[in-house]
């Protein structure tokens, strides 16, 4: 089964390669453009690289997890801080990978989201249930 995967990036922040079974849509940056895609589209799993501009990206999340529920969104930054990754999974993403590990994790973040886990850190879990606990 092949996992419909997009992706909202610098074109050459990422290469997936679809021996994976993957089922990659292009690179697309324009954010219009790119929830449009996700509505009619409705890929599996959405490659999101976080914008500088926060309110950007969490209006992003929450619009694509409202449209298209079984998506699931995977951020993708560089050394976020916690707080910034906690809003935008709390927004509705899946998980988080560091420019650093893409090469390493990225192949499977997407098949452990895609099967229904999390990826993100245990230290990131803990604020999680924090969080809810109020």
């Amino acid at each position: 089964m092949s996992i419909k995967v997009q992706v909202i990036a610098n074109a050459n922040l990422l290469n997936l390669d679809t021996a994976n079974s993957f089922e990659v849509s292009t690179h697309i940056q324009n954010d219009i453009k790119a929830l449009r895609y996700a509505i009619e589209q409705k890929p599996d799993v959405i490659i999101l690289q976080y914008d500088n501009k926060c309110r950007d990206t969490l209006q992003f999340i929450n619009a694509v997890f409202l449209e298209t529920s079984t998506c699931k969104i995977i951020l993708v930054g560089d050394a976020l801080a916690e707080a910034v990754v906690l809003k935008c999974i709390m927004a509705g993403c899946c998980g988080y990978l560091e420019f650093d590990v893409l090469e390493q994790f990225l192949v499977k973040a997407i098949k452990s989201v895609h099967n229904g886990e999390a990826w993100v850190s245990r230290k990131m879990v803990a604020q999680i249930i924090e969080k809810f606990r109020g």
